[in-house]
């Protein structure tokens, strides 16, 4: 029994030794095969790109098991992919950074960037991996001979026979494509539908904030018109918004579900991705209508209009229109509040006018941030976020200021009230000033908080330097109370000052060499915190 036992045991060695290389070399192979695929994010002059560097579009095909590496070149950008099971969200970052994920589930899997939404997309093609595995053992035979030495000699042959097996195991995968709208930072998903008074007004293809504003328009042309409102619900893409000469007018999305924050999602500004309705401006070509630049909206001449609840996106398309998010011009008793603003010239913007009220917005990656310019007076600029607004410059700015500010105030702005507003960016090094003041006189900012500006001057004045603030041919300013951190000057020295190029009469601890304001707080501008304040009209909430 011994001897036979060793001699099963000697025969089955083969098949074993075939058994564990058919297991673990199509292991080892799956290692060896798993690779790295890199994308460059924002490309060549900022562009709003992702470039796979292997097939030069935009477009990524791996195996499973493959990872994808994003590397940032320009820009603030994320790469961000919500399409079940392979999800990942960088966060928006400035270059240089760097972002990997390994895909694991066969599939399409469509991404963009959080902070311009759409227009910078790309997609990651997962195949799956076909494997076909070949089990064979060759034929074996064993011959065992025993003699025995009698008078008859007897020969005894066993002969055993292993029979080949072969297993043949394919595996297939069924790649399925599907086209996935991908929430962003200041973008939405959904079927673009408004209504009009709390009633259905338009939905899908064809309905457009344009057509319900031209129904209002019908109204509301004087002051003693009854308050119309225009909800936007989902993702409404269309020509260039203009709200001219129109009275108590309400322009609004859906609320976040947490409006805890003095009724919006966060205390300064929008929390990223709570807003669930954007108006976006459709790319080229559109129809303009009288009075409008291209901006997405604008509200010209008109009194007590609210926008609020909105994700504002796209009045940038470069080379060629390239124009506001938001425009209040010549209009009084307006309010902007809790909307998330992005891919614009200039982010919120008020361009003369009276007695506005701009609260709690989000501004973000525009190529400027949130300005009161053309002799604005008594605007309340009150607890707003401009973050990372230093989009490349793609024509000549028309305002003296320049670009790439978080806080403009410029061109004969008076009485204007800044209070505690944040402007920040990522990185130090690719903006002009956090606060700004250019011909404008008579203003007041405190509370607000400046962090990493500088290190990129504009054509005006002609002796610009950068810094957290400046002030250049303004009179009359109080600048108190600020936070001013990380900030530098062009030569890429530390400069947290609010630096005073020419004017007469400013004060305020922030302005080296200034005067301590006789003030501790800005003069109030509506009657509802002063009786004795200017703006009579109270806009609507």
């Amino acid at each position: 029994m011994g001897a036979e036992h060793m001699n099963r045991a000697r025969l089955m060695r083969p098949f074993l030794r075939v058994l564990v290389v058919a297991a673990v070399v199509p292991f080892l192979a799956h290692r060896a095969a798993a690779l790295t695929k890199t994308v460059q994010v924002g490309g060549s002059g900022n562009a709003l790109t992702f470039r796979d560097t292997a097939s030069g579009t935009a477009t990524t095909t791996i195996n499973v098991g493959d990872m994808v590496q994003w590397d940032w070149t320009n820009g603030f950008h994320s790469t961000t992919g919500v399409t079940a099971p392979e999800t990942w969200d960088s966060g928006p970052h400035a270059a240089p950074f760097s972002y990997t994920h390994q895909f694991l589930v066969p599939g399409t899997y469509p991404y963009l960037c959080a902070v311009h939404g759409q227009i910078m997309s790309g997609t990651v093609v997962v195949m799956g991996v076909t494997t076909t595995t070949t089990t064979t053992t060759q034929p074996s035979t064993t011959t065992t001979t025993t003699t025995t030495i009698t008078t008859t000699t007897t020969t005894t042959t066993t002969t055993t026979t292993t029979t080949t097996t072969t297993t043949t195991t394919t595996t297939t995968t069924t790649t399925t494509t599907t086209t996935t709208t991908i929430p962003a930072v200041c973008d939405s998903s959904g079927t673009c539908s408004i209504d009009i008074d709390q009633q259905p007004f338009c939905s899908g293809q064809g309905c457009s904030l344009a057509s319900a504003v031209a129904v209002v328009a019908k109204t509301n042309t004087s002051a003693s018109a009854a308050t119309r409102t225009i909800t936007i619900h989902g993702r409404c893409t269309g020509d260039p918004v203009i709200i001219h000469g129109l009275f108590n007018v309400v322009i609004t999305g859906d609320p976040p579900s947490d409006t805890t924050h003095n009724g919006c999602s966060g205390d300064k500004g929008p929390v990223p991705g709570t807003l669930t309705s954007t108006v976006a401006r459709k790319a080229p070509p559109f129809v303009t209508p009288s009075g409008s630049n291209g901006e997405v909206i604008k509200v010209v001449s008109s009194t007590r209009v609210t926008i609020k609840y909105l994700n504002i996106r796209d009045g940038r398309f470069v080379p060629t229109h390239v124009d506001d998010g938001v425009d209040y011009k010549s209009s009084t008793g307006g309010r902007a509040f809790c909307n998330c603003i992005t891919n614009n010239e200039e982010g919120l913007d008020v361009d003369g006018g009276t007695c506005n009220q701009l609260e709690q917005n989000l501004v973000l990656a525009n190529e400027d941030g949130i300005r009161a310019s053309a002799g604005a007076k008594w605007i309340q600029y009150r607890n707003n976020t401009s973050m990372n607004n230093d989009l490349p410059q793609t024509e000549t700015a028309s305002d003296p200021a320049g670009r790439h500010d978080g806080l403009i105030l410029s061109v004969s702005t008076t009485a204007n009230n800044f209070e505690g507003n944040v402007a920040i960016n990522d990185t130090a090094g690719l903006s002009d000033e956090g606060l700004k003041f250019f011909s404008a006189n008579g203003n007041c900012a405190t509370g607000n908080t400046v962090t990493n500006f500088g290190g990129t001057v504009n054509a005006n004045p002609s002796s610009d330097n950068t810094c957290a603030c400046e002030i250049f041919n303004s009179s009359n300013n109080k600048v108190f109370g600020n936070t001013f951190s990380g900030n530098i000057d062009k030569n890429g020295a530390p400069c947290d000052i609010c630096r005073l190029i020419s004017g007469t009469g400013n004060c305020g601890d922030n302005i080296s060499g200034a005067p301590a304001c006789a003030v501790t707080a800005c003069p109030p501008l509506f009657t509802s915190q002063s009786s004795s304040a200017p703006c009579t009209v109270v806009p609507i909430p």
